[in-house]
């Protein structure tokens, strides 16, 4: 085999075609492991949201909550009362039956995006410990108060604490602002229920979430309602309808990948073009090493390790890049509801790794044509450096 110590030094002769071959693998691979990122971070934010402990009743074959309605009967009546629901801190069942709508609203920017609105019951902090108020204060209910997650207080004007604001049949009054801890509660406003529902003219709840005593209860539970024909609804865990939910990442995972293999297609024809360069450079190398025994399968392999450690360098290089963005903040449409929602990039060491071995494809690709090309130069012709 042709020693290592040969193609480290070939690559450091040859600096500039390397560099330039280095920084657009670098930039691939760049966007590659961002996309991934994106996903990764938008589904995170959707199923850190559930918790296995939390069931939530809706309407059967509803996939979000905006096409739910849960019938007051339903929640209040049977739900709340049957056996297995969790007491709250005032003994009272741990339940809250919610309203969730969509309200139009301008950013700083002026687009205009659907915003989630949850009319809550007040047991619905105690079953989302996540929650926290950072600053203002609670809500009272029917006072047309709201709380504002403080993500998208940043992102929307008017939506300081105090600030008042005219949303449906009424005027709301911002009394406090709330961390959800990067969930996807982090994109939502909060209102008690009987405010919305007056608003919004709703008769009926979207959904209602309760606390099971423990996972067989809540299975029971939901057993019981999915088998009461008069209630048409079912009960799934938080988390089972929060992961139903990150099919929102899915065009964006597809629409990153199917731009970093155009791009990657570019970047093996810059390697390859770079290579082929560097085999009519070295013809005399070429020739001289088969001249003194290497075999053709020994220089193949040389050029496809040569060509392996540029697109690697590159991989690093775009995942450096891409790390800078991790935990940035950004914004997309959850396609389950058409809302929006924020979350942030997740550059994670294993999306690094599938970054290194995409990379690593790339060089053995773009690397393959001309290490070939090299193998088969005649040996007089290649003495000659011709």
């Amino acid at each position: 085999m042709i020693p290592l110590a040969y193609n480290v030094r070939n690559l450091a002769v040859r600096w500039l075609p390397t560099s330039l071959t280095v920084v657009c693998i670098g930039l691939v691979i760049g966007v590659f492991v961002l996309a991934l990122a994106l996903a990764h971070g938008l589904e995170e934010t959707l199923r850190s949201a559930g918790r296995t402990d939390n069931w939530i009743v809706m309407r059967a074959g509803a996939d979000a909550e905006m096409q739910s309605m849960v019938t007051r009967e339903t929640a209040l009546e049977v739900v709340r009362q049957m056996p297995g629901v969790a007491k709250g801190s005032d003994g009272e069942p741990l339940l809250s039956a919610e309203i969730v709508v969509l309200r139009n609203m301008a950013r700083h920017d002026g687009t205009k995006v659907n915003v989630t609105v949850r009319g809550v019951s007040p047991s619905a902090f105690e079953l989302r410990p996540e929650i926290e108020i950072v600053a203002g204060r609670g809500l009272r209910p029917s006072m047309g108060e709201v709380l504002v997650s403080r993500r998208l207080a940043q992102r929307f004007p008017g939506k300081d604490v105090g600030a008042t604001f005219r949303m449906a049949r009424r005027d709301w009054t911002v009394v406090g602002h709330f961390d959800a801890r990067g969930t996807s509660y982090d994109s939502e406003m909060w209102a008690y229920v009987n405010d919305v529902r007056e608003a919004f003219e709703r008769n009926d709840f979207s959904s209602a979430t309760f606390r099971a005593e423990s996972p067989e209860a809540g299975a029971e539970i939901a057993r019981r309602v999915k088998d009461d024909k008069r209630l048409h609804s079912e009960a799934k865990t938080e988390r089972a309808y929060y992961e139903a939910q990150t099919v929102a990442a899915a065009p964006i995972l597809v629409l990153g990948t199917a731009c970093s293999i155009i791009m990657a297609i570019g970047a093996a024809s810059a390697g390859m073009i770079t290579m082929f360069a560097a085999v009519s450079s070295r013809v005399r190398d070429i020739g001289t090493l088969r001249s003194i025994g290497f075999r053709e399968s020994s220089i193949l392999a040389s050029f496809e390790i040569e060509s392996v450690m540029i697109a690697i360098a590159g991989g690093v290089l775009g995942c450096a890049l891409a790390y800078l963005r991790d935990g940035v903040v950004t914004q997309t449409t959850n396609f389950k509801t058409f809302s929006e929602v924020g979350f942030a990039f997740r550059v994670t060491p294993g999306l690094c790794l599938g970054g290194l071995a995409f990379a690593a494809g790339i060089g053995l690709v773009g690397g393959f044509l001309p290490a070939r090309a090299a193998m088969r130069l005649p040996i007089a012709t290649a003495v000659r450096g011709k």
